[in-house]
């Protein structure tokens, strides 16, 4: 799980740096105002989530059934992308600090799965709890990915794919739309 962090940042580090590195658009602001899935927000709660499940398997307690444990995990996860509430209001300039933060708490999920991938071939419920959770980081970052095209793409820095702009007009998609 933990390779997959790395191999999104590692062959997305173009569009990382793109946001990062362009001085002279960075405070580029259109005056209108967007929204974002709540990266920072989303992130540090797959975090919480699993450090507190790697505490709760830690003391070797059964306290949950794991069906129940397995099947709360994926309706959190399924949520995010459904849910008002994992979304965020935000003005172009604001993406260079979204991308930070991006990267530090991606950084900090892979090391956190790091840890707990040490007990995962003793424990097949942790197993697929990290297989939810690399599948709900894949998706996670496909809409980040996209998310950064379109911000390139509104910062007129680069043009992207009709199929984003289309996405970006259509509100029941979870990338970037103009509020």
């Amino acid at each position: 799980m933990a390779d997959i962090i790395q191999s999104f940042v590692k062959d997305n580090k173009d569009l990382f740096e793109q946001i990062v590195v362009n001085d002279e658009r960075k405070n580029y602001n259109d005056g209108n105002v967007y929204s974002i899935l709540d990266y920072k927000r989303i992130l540090g709660l797959m975090k919480e989530y699993l450090a507190g499940y790697i505490a709760y398997k830690s003391k070797k307690e059964d306290t949950y059934e794991s069906t129940k444990v397995l099947e709360k995990t994926k309706k959190f996860y399924d949520s995010i992308f459904t849910e008002d509430g994992y979304r965020r209001k935000f003005k172009l300039p604001e993406m260079v600090d979204i991308n930070k933060d991006y990267l530090i708490l991606s950084n900090e999920l892979r090391q956190l799965i790091d840890t707990a991938q040490k007990e995962k071939d003793q424990d097949r419920e942790l197993t697929t709890f990290l297989q939810l959770t690399e599948n709900q980081y894949k998706k996670l970052s496909k809409v980040y990915k996209d998310d950064m095209n379109i911000w390139l793409w509104l910062s007129y820095l680069k043009d992207c794919s009709e199929d984003l702009k289309k996405a970006f007009r259509d509100k029941g998609t979870p990338v970037i739309h103009k509020v």
